[in-house]
């Protein structure tokens, strides 16, 4: 069963996590681990330089990716991770920020 968040250390496991309550102020965070979570949004998420395994996405897959040209330096409204693993975690209520070709590697839209 899931237990309710708890925000102490980078450490999650078994834990409904409510992401907008991670990035009270920060927008990016780095080396946090969540196994067998629930990850509910809404947000819309970018992962970098992550291991997402044997996860499930849910909403329509078209729905999930948010484009994001390369040329930009700056995005404005996202929360992200780095150096981050997702392992056997549920995303609900949460779309994916990226480039074609990391969308494409992360939620398998096809875009090339």
């Amino acid at each position: 069963m899931l237990a309710p968040m708890t925000i102490e250390g980078r450490r999650y496991v078994d834990e409904v996590v409510r992401v907008v309550d991670l990035f009270t102020t920060e927008d990016f965070l780095t080396g946090y681990s969540f196994t067998n979570c629930l990850m509910v949004g809404p947000a819309i998420m970018i992962i970098s330089a992550s291991q997402v395994t044997n996860c499930v996405f849910e909403g329509e897959r078209a729905g999930l990716g948010w484009m994001i040209p390369r040329e930009a330096d700056l995005i404005f409204g996202v929360v992200g991770f780095d150096q981050s693993v997702f392992d056997r975690c549920r995303f609900q209520r949460i779309g994916f920020a990226g480039d074609a070709r990391h969308l494409d590697q992360l939620l398998g839209l096809g875009a090339s």
